[in-house]
């Protein structure tokens, strides 16, 4: 069963405005992965920020700053999607 991880950033990590982060993740399963990764910043309340769509699939990684205007909290998270196909690479 394939699975895909966030790896970057880790839980607890503090990130402060204006400064450039690293989300990356990781894949496992022998599957092709669709171009179309989508990377969305959400916190307890719904969807704040999409960091990107339409990634190509040999990407792992996505720099992100958060904007000014984001509010400080401490609930927010990442979540990276994407589609692949059966039948292995």
């Amino acid at each position: 069963m394939p699975s895909l991880t966030v790896t970057s950033p880790s839980s607890g990590d503090t990130w402060y405005k204006d400064t450039q982060y690293t989300i990356s993740w990781s894949t496992t399963g022998n599957v092709m992965w669709q171009d179309g990764w989508a990377v969305y910043l959400y916190d307890g309340t719904g969807l704040v920020d999409t960091v990107a769509t339409g990634l190509a699939s040999s990407i792992r990684s996505r720099n992100y700053t958060p904007d000014d205007n984001l509010d400080s909290d401490n609930d927010f998270y990442v979540i990276v999607s994407g589609s692949y196909e059966s039948g292995g690479v």
